[in-house]
């Protein structure tokens, strides 16, 4: 079904003789019944909508010369006030093309933001820029292939872009990202933003693409905007560390069992927004679940010496709440950007046997890589991925893909993301054709997201009309050094 907007209306509906017949005779290369045969000259001719002809169709189910539509398009009673509305409102509806779109070629954007690690950034920037250039090569594969798809080709080959990738990378505050991301759209509009690698609050680059109605898919980032409606134009993986503070407060407080016994619930936190923001959305989530139970927050922040200083920070906390005078049995460790510095002083606090410490997915690898085995019991993370035994078939063929391009895999996980995101926007554009609007590839990717592709990491992706967050739960893990990928979950998965 295409959009229903200005330029599909509002335009006459004509035949181009030459054109039609040259195709026909072209692609149908087998002989067709008499009907197929006259209603594939005819095809659905009609002079462009008019106010009554849009009353008539809604009212009566008939086009403007009278033709029935299909049936299983609801009629409506509406008053002619309405139908007047309706017929401005979709006047102004997408008359053109959106911008980044070119006759032969369709500008897309990616966008590392932040202080990301310039490996991390280069392999994700690789997949991105790769992905590009092969579906590229592949469109003038199959437009040159004189047999390719006979019944599809009169509808493809018009409808064919070169994907041309742009990497914009913004530094400094994210205040100042706006800015910037206008600089870059001013110079060459995206039709799209294909994935985004961002360390740091990810809403300055969510306004900046509502407001341009330009879709931005499958960023991955801890620290989504908050204000994600269903008008939004970013579909995200998860709400990443905010979905992880919900689900910890689940386990936490959904019974007895999983309760803390005796003592206040402790939790600590970086200053920064990785740090704060998932504290604030735990303890405003534990008063819901539970209100009577207490729960104490501490800030740690860096003094001038960052890297020592922070460290001398978080052990000082840490030793606070697990030795102190009311010492608690359940700790929670939002380190931030920082996780190294929080897992070297919890390495050198000694530990009562009765604590448990949480702490987010992005500091398992730090903390590993610092506590000695004897503490890991002590541990347990919040994991938002799939199983660590589960199988996804497309995993190994997207690792092959990778392998075959000489592409390095310093972060698999982050990888594999980027990939999905590429992958869910090439599937979804064989459903565009040539409606290239925003919206509409949104709508598209709600239906199409999860189904019939699944190399992992996140289980169970899925979007309903209006919904932004692809996968909805997490596990509780525990340290498992013999497990392949180092964790094993404790629980079951946790929708909050």
């Amino acid at each position: 079904m295409p959009p229903i907007n200005a330029s599909y209306l509002f335009t006459e509906r004509k035949a181009d003789r030459a054109l039609r017949n040259e195709r026909f005779k072209e692609y149908y290369k087998e002989p067709q019944g008499p009907l197929f045969v006259h209603d594939a000259r005819r095809g659905r001719l009609r002079p462009a909508y008019e106010l009554d002809h849009l009353g008539a169709a809604i009212r009566e189910g008939v086009d403007p010369v009278g033709r029935a539509l299909n049936p299983a398009m609801p009629r409506y009673e509406l008053s002619d006030t309405d139908v007047a509305n309706l017929y401005a409102f979709l006047k102004e509806t997408y008359p053109s093309y959106d911008k980044g779109v070119e006759p032969e070629k369709l500008h897309l954007a990616t966008i590392v933001a932040g202080p990301v690690d310039p490996e991390r950034a280069e392999a994700f920037t690789g997949v991105i820029t790769a992905y590009a250039d092969w579906k590229s090569k592949s469109y003038h594969t199959d437009k040159a292939r004189p047999g390719y798809s006979p019944y599809y080709r009169s509808e493809f080959q018009d409808s064919y872009r070169d994907w041309d990738i742009a990497v914009w990378r913004l530094t400094g505050d994210p205040k100042s990202w706006p800015e910037q991301l206008e600089r870059y759209y001013q110079k060459q509009p995206a039709f799209l933003v294909a994935s985004a690698l961002v360390e740091g609050d990810y809403a300055p680059i969510a306004a900046f693409c509502d407001a341009k109605r330009m879709p931005c898919i499958l960023p991955i980032t801890q620290l989504p905007s908050e204000n994600t409606g269903p008008d939004s134009f970013t579909i995200y993986f998860s709400r990443a560390l905010l979905l992880e503070a919900d689900a910890l407060a689940d386990h936490l407080g959904q019974n007895l069992e999983n309760a803390p016994e005796k003592g206040t619930i402790r939790q600590i936190y970086h200053q920064d927004a990785e740090g704060r923001k998932p504290a604030e959305r735990f303890a405003s989530a534990m008063e819901k679940r539970a209100p009577e139970q207490k729960i104490k927050s501490q800030k740690v922040k860096s003094g001038k010496a960052p890297e020592k200083s922070l460290e001398k920070a978080w052990r000082k906390a840490i030793k606070a709440a697990v030795a102190g005078k009311n010492p608690s049995s359940t700790l929670i460790l939002w380190p931030g950007t920082a996780p190294e510095a929080a897992a070297k002083a919890l390495a050198e606090t000694s530990l009562p046997g009765d604590l448990m410490i949480y702490v987010p997915s992005a500091s398992i690898a730090a903390m590993q890589a610092q506590l000695p085995e004897g503490q890991w019991g002590h541990v347990r993370a919040i994991y938002p991925y799939d199983k660590p035994d589960a199988y996804h078939a497309d995993a190994y063929r997207i690792r092959a893909w990778l392998r075959a391009r000489k592409l390095p895999i310093p972060d698999w996980t982050m990888q594999l993301q980027a990939y999905y995101a590429v992958k869910t926007i090439s599937f979804a554009m064989g459903h565009l054709l040539s409606d290239y609007y925003g919206s509409y590839l949104i709508e598209l990717i709600e239906h199409d997201i999860g189904v019939g592709f699944d190399p992992g990491p996140h289980p169970r992706l899925s979007l309903g009309s209006g919904q932004r967050f692809g996968s909805k739960g997490a596990y509780i893990v525990k340290f498992d050094a013999t497990n392949r990928k180092g964790v094993e979950p404790v629980s079951d998965w946790i929708v909050p």
